[in-house]
């Protein structure tokens, strides 16, 4: 008797229910003996079988490949995980408490030790708490009671008393008049509106009484009256000056004698025009020459002397035959000259 028929036996003779685990593991063996092994050639078809059957795209991927493809999916996955605890902390995550700034006038807070879920309940309290007002804790010594004030709220105690904004020195001088000048000229110029154009330039008598930017002021304040029609102030500002230096102070020259033609002051316009035609002809403005000579001819026609009017006019249509008033000189020459209205 064979070693494993020993053993069949023994299995048999263990338990009498045929239906227990020993008797049927030795039915198993038995009918296991009944069946012929697998020849050579069977068993090499098989193998040939399985062969066939597995997946053949992993052994015609190269080895060195198939280590980059494994290195790239790592990584892809440490990047994703890394990203997905960045997104983590910062979205889902509760931040750590930030440190609140030191106050001199309130106790400090006891340390809290656990971290309790913030409820709905707790971010009302925490609201009601940062709008009521801060109460300062009594001094030690009496001292005398100090004026009232509002109310701070515990944000405005946090964030602390704003220091004042330091003043900032002026600008310098030319800067700050050629300013005042050029927003002046601005509103009139481009706004149309010289009453605002003559506030700017009030500011800026108030403000450089002797500044360096003054005949351009006057000159801006002149174009201002002028442009509401009004001669009279016009005049007045020109009436008690005697200096009229540079190309502006001949235009503003030139202005007041043709102010004073317009209101019959002929002999006083006439000494105008004659300082324009002779220690000022080389600062004259362009355009200034032409109406010098005939504001010269008409005051000299006014005032009852025909010849210098007459010379005037021949001086006029020498300089200018096709000048403004070209066609009223070339009449006047012609007949008795007649003197026009400037």
């Amino acid at each position: 008797m064979t070693p494993g028929e020993d053993e069949l036996l023994r299995w048999r003779e263990i338990s009498v229910d045929a239906s227990a685990l020993a008797t049927r593991a030795a039915d198993l063996m038995d009918a296991g003996r009944d069946v012929p092994p697998l020849s050579n050639g069977v068993l090499a078809r098989i193998e040939g079988d399985v062969l066939a059957r597995r997946p053949t795209r992993v052994r015609r991927v190269p080895l060195g490949l198939r280590f980059a493809l494994l290195t790239a999916v790592v990584l892809a996955s440490v990047a994703t995980a890394k990203g997905a605890m960045v997104l983590w902390r910062r979205y889902v995550a509760a931040p750590p408490p930030a440190a609140a700034p030191a106050r001199h006038h309130a106790a400090p807070r006891p340390r809290v030790e656990a971290r309790e879920p913030v409820t709905e309940a707790m971010t009302e309290e925490m609201t009601e708490e940062m709008t009521a007002p801060v109460i300062a804790p009594e001094p030690a010594s009496p001292k005398p009671a100090a004026a009232p004030s509002p109310p701070r709220t515990r944000r405005t105690a946090m964030a602390g008393e704003r220091a004042p904004r330091p003043t900032l020195a002026p600008a310098a001088t030319a800067t700050s008049e050629a300013e005042l000048v050029a927003a002046a000229l601005s509103r009139l110029r481009q706004a149309s509106d010289p009453r605002g154009a003559l506030a700017l330039l009030d500011e800026y008598a108030r403000t450089y009484p002797r500044g360096v930017l003054a005949s351009e002021a006057l000159s801006a304040r002149l174009e201002a009256v002028l442009a509401m029609d009004d001669r009279k102030a016009a005049l007045a500002l020109l009436d008690g000056r005697s200096a009229f230096a540079g190309r502006l102070g001949a235009e503003q020259l030139l202005t007041r004698a043709e102010l004073r033609a317009s209101v019959g002051r002929y002999p006083d316009a006439l000494g105008d025009f004659e300082r324009l035609l002779g220690p000022l002809a080389g600062v004259v403005p362009p355009g200034g020459l032409e109406r010098a000579l005939y504001g010269r001819a008409v005051s000299f026609g006014h005032l009852g002397q025909d010849d210098r009017a007459r010379a005037a006019l021949a001086a006029y249509q020498r300089a200018f035959p096709t000048g403004k008033h070209a066609a009223e000189v070339a009449r006047l020459l012609k007949s008795r000259p007649t003197p026009p209205r400037p």
